[in-house]
């Protein structure tokens, strides 16, 4: 199972901004605190090694998404692991990526032109 470290975690991070780095491959958030990940396992067949095209936060739930390849995965902040892998959500690979957070509802853009609305 994939899974990141955790460096400290504060239930009320309040993200308002994120980076993310090659080699480790981390992603830093910071808010009313600095929280860090790294991937520590990476699954082949999803979770490709390199930065993200870009991760959706969903404050309801503690919950991070992102686009990988043709799939979305959801990753759970308080575990620091994936919960939920959302596949082949469209023809091509996404390459735009938004979350409507109150309505669970996410929108697609993919490499072969298509626009599409996915409930998460």
């Amino acid at each position: 199972m994939s899974s990141f470290s955790i460096d400290k975690i504060d239930n009320k991070i309040e993200p308002t901004c994120m980076i993310s780095t090659d080699h480790p491959l981390r992603y830093y958030f910071g808010g009313s605190s600095v929280v860090s990940y790294e991937y520590v396992h990476i699954d082949a067949n999803v979770i490709r090694d390199s930065t993200v095209l870009c991760l959706k936060y969903d404050p309801n739930n503690f919950t991070l998404y992102s686009p990988v390849k043709n799939h979305i995965v959801a990753w759970d902040l308080l575990t620091g692991t994936i919960s939920n892998t959302l596949r082949d959500q469209s023809p091509g690979e996404i390459t735009a990526f938004g979350v409507f957070i109150n309505t669970k509802l996410s929108v697609i853009g993919d490499s072969e032109g298509n626009l599409l609305l996915r409930k998460l």
